[in-house]
């Protein structure tokens, strides 16, 4: 600090805050993305945000998509998460819900149908073999499910999540997480139809209504490997 800068009071106090920030920069190790995750820096990607309910994620280098995401499914072991197909949000669910009375449900739309009925015609036209479809017990994942796949096994816990005693993150990961660790039937794939928020809480991803998120089961917990739109099954051969 030389002494033209002693001499004028200012200017040491700009100096002294430049030094400052400086510190500061260095100590943080970087800037901070919009989800508070540390950003890259450097030549590589960054790592995946660790998901608030369980072990999800998606892998470094390990995303399948095109023909090597159809030939892994064609071998099965993989989990396929829908999110039920496009719904009329014009008549949304009741207040008090009759999981027994679609009437009081938000259902699928005609478009909804059309999508649920081509994505069975492309599993069946791709011979991706199924094993357990399970959904939701409200009408719009059953629907989805069986007129994609013609049958359908209503689980308790994929239940839409309503709030409860515990966060919604918390109990989407209890209730979802402990399916999709087990191994579905050797050959074949599991496909679960579930409502937005699952995905979102245990994956951090916004499904939108027909999408699907592939999982493989893991040691560490199962781990995303694909997204497909409900449209775009038919790109994978």
């Amino acid at each position: 600090m030389g002494k033209d800068n002693l001499r004028h009071p200012r200017r040491l106090w700009l100096v002294i805050a430049a030094l400052v920030m400086v510190s500061a920069m260095g100590c943080s190790g970087g800037p901070e993305d919009r989800d508070g995750a540390r950003a890259a820096t450097g030549g590589t990607s960054a790592t995946a945000t660790p998901t608030p309910g369980g072990s999800f994620g998606t892998p470094g280098g390990e995303a399948l998509t095109g023909r090597a995401l159809l030939e892994a499914l064609r071998d099965g072991g993989y989990h396929v998460v829908f999110r039920h197909a496009a719904t009329d949000h014009s008549t949304p669910d009741a207040g008090d819900v009759d999981l027994g009375d679609c009437g009081t449900q938000r259902n699928l739309s005609d478009a909804g149908r059309a999508d649920a009925h081509a994505i069975g015609r492309a599993f069946r036209d791709l011979r991706i073999p199924v094993a357990d479809v399970l959904t939701s017990p409200y009408c719009r994942t059953k629907e989805t499910g069986r007129l994609a796949f013609g049958r359908v096994t209503a689980t308790p816990e994929l239940e839409r999540l309503w709030p409860e005693d515990e966060p919604a993150d918390r109990l989407a990961a209890r209730r979802l997480e402990p399916l999709l660790r087990q191994a579905p039937a050797s050959g074949r794939n599991n496909v679960l139809v579930v409502h937005g928020h699952y995905t979102r809480a245990l994956d951090g991803i916004e499904l939108a209504e027909g999408e699907a998120a592939v999982y493989r089961p893991g040691t560490g917990g199962p781990v995303r490997v694909a997204r497909v739109l409900a449209r775009a099954w038919t790109e994978l051969a």
